[in-house]
């Protein structure tokens, strides 16, 4: 416990000294202290043509440019765009239809199905009243 007690004084000590030790802001050697606008030490003057290449593409207007179709105008677009707002729409209609449509179906299949419980009940009962008529008549008949 008395270590860990330790570590949690020393450890912020460190972090402090190594925080207050890296902020020497004072140094005026070229290379070491921050970057002054019009400081001839800081200027980058380099020619080797391998350092000098981009590594990034830029971002030029004839890449916008080609993006867009000159060719349309902005009523055909805003044509397009109400075009696909109702093909849309109608997609959603016939969707709901659709599903309306299984439920309906699901609702009739569910309806069947208990009118032939209902039927299998009723005949179960003929066929037990029938038996029971046929084993009554040959009671008879024994007689």
């Amino acid at each position: 416990m008395k270590g860990l007690q330790k570590l949690f004084i020393i450890l912020p000590g460190l972090l402090i000294a190594a925080g207050a030790g890296s902020c020497n802001i004072d140094v005026t050697d070229s290379g070491k202290g921050r970057i002054v606008l019009g400081d001839s030490a800081t200027i980058v003057t380099e020619h080797d043509a391998q350092y000098l290449e981009d590594a990034f593409t830029d971002l030029e207007d004839t890449a916008f440019e080609e993006q867009l179709r000159p060719d349309e105008d902005s009523f055909n677009n805003v044509a397009k765009a109400q075009q696909l707002a109702q093909q849309q729409q109608q997609d959603s209609i016939a969707k709901v239809k659709a599903e309306e449509q299984k439920q309906k179906e699901a609702q009739r299949k569910q309806e069947e199905e208990a009118k032939d419980k209902k039927k299998n009940v009723k005949n179960k009962k003929q066929t037990a009243s029938q038996k029971k008529k046929a084993e009554e008549e040959k009671k008879k008949k024994r007689r």
